[in-house]
């Protein structure tokens, strides 16, 4: 499929005629994962035999109304639920914020991954939810991490770590509460987070800062920077009140992601300046945290994230192999 480009009937063919099965995914984030999760099976139990290519709603082109990746693979599973080659597709969509209670606290309705027929949703908002456990974070995070204090950084961030997806929860809803996602993601800085190292530590996202940030970074009015700012604290309220497994789950996965790295360069701030280090050393190398291509960030988690899961050591799509006829076995 790689290159090409296919309408809702040429897709239907080529899976009609192909000797493989296929995994359907949004896009190229999930693509690469389900690869390498796929490569790093046949690498770990090469006695295991399959077949499966990873396609990306990348490529599907004229579905009318239809805009969205998501929208894509719902509507070609729908279709082929009731031909004869339904069994060489699976499809695998972000849940994003559906089948989430937010009142009077934030509840998870599903609390597992939904099957739809031929049709699985990611366990939380998207797949970067998944690396939402220290374990998983903390290898990730020191491979990225060159000052020689990542030790006292990273227990810093175990202890906030929580917390830190509590905020990013809290500023998920507020941007999809006012349409404003991609402005909160990319308003993400350490500067706006201030870390207290007392006798608990504790993380909290600074509203005036961010507020400043938006209007001076991204040139928002002040009226939208309020507005978020306001509806930030409305939600933060709610989400501390909540159930932690309904946070990690609910959180935006972007944000989220760009929350975790951002926290963790404050915590490396934290560190450097507590070990005598210069506001501006201490600057440089917690900026220095943040130098990775987001996408190598993320493949760092993927990794780490895909072993544990064939451990059986951590949450994981398992109905997608299932449905792809792959048993993995329990090491």
């Amino acid at each position: 499929m790689a290159g090409s480009h296919y309408d809702p009937e040429s897709y239907r063919s080529y899976l009609r005629f192909s000797h493989d099965r296929h995994l359907l995914v949004e896009g190229s984030d999930d693509k690469r994962v389900f690869t390498l999760f796929l490569d790093e099976l046949h690498q770990v139990h090469s006695g295991i035999q399959f077949n499966v290519i990873v396609d990306s709603a990348e490529h599907l082109i004229d579905f009318g109304n239809i805009i969205t990746n998501r929208e894509k693979v719902e509507a070609i599973c729908l279709s082929v639920s009731d031909l004869p080659y339904a069994g060489r597709l699976v499809g695998f969509v972000d849940r994003d914020f559906r089948e989430f209670d937010r009142a009077p606290l934030l509840q998870d309705r599903i609390g597992a991954h939904k099957v739809s027929g031929r049709l699985v949703w990611s366990r939380g908002h998207s797949i970067e939810n998944y690396y939402f456990e220290f374990d998983i974070l903390r290898s990730s995070l020191r491979t990225f991490s060159v000052t020689d204090k990542f030790c006292n950084a990273l227990s810093l961030f175990e202890a906030v770590f929580e917390q830190a997806i509590r905020l990013a929860c809290a500023a998920s809803l507020a941007g999809e509460e006012l349409q404003q996602l991609k402005l909160v993601k990319a308003s993400v800085r350490q500067e706006i987070f201030q870390l207290r190292n007392d006798t608990n530590v504790t993380v909290a996202l600074d509203p005036a800062k961010w507020k400043e940030n938006l209007t001076r970074y991204h040139r928002v009015s002040l009226d939208i920077a309020e507005k978020l700012t306001e509806r930030f604290q409305f939600w933060s309220e709610r989400v501390d009140e909540s159930d932690f497994c309904a946070v990690r789950w609910m959180c935006h996965g972007h944000i989220g992601l760009a929350f975790i790295w951002a926290v963790y360069s404050r915590c490396v701030l934290e560190s450097c300046q507590q070990k005598g280090y210069s506001k501006q050393e201490a600057a440089a190398e917690a900026q220095r945290v943040l130098k990775a291509e987001e996408s190598v960030r993320f493949n760092a988690c993927a990794e780490l994230w895909v072993r544990k899961a064939l451990g059986d050591h951590c949450s994981y799509p398992a109905e997608v192999f299932r449905l792809l006829d792959i048993s993995i076995p329990v090491s």
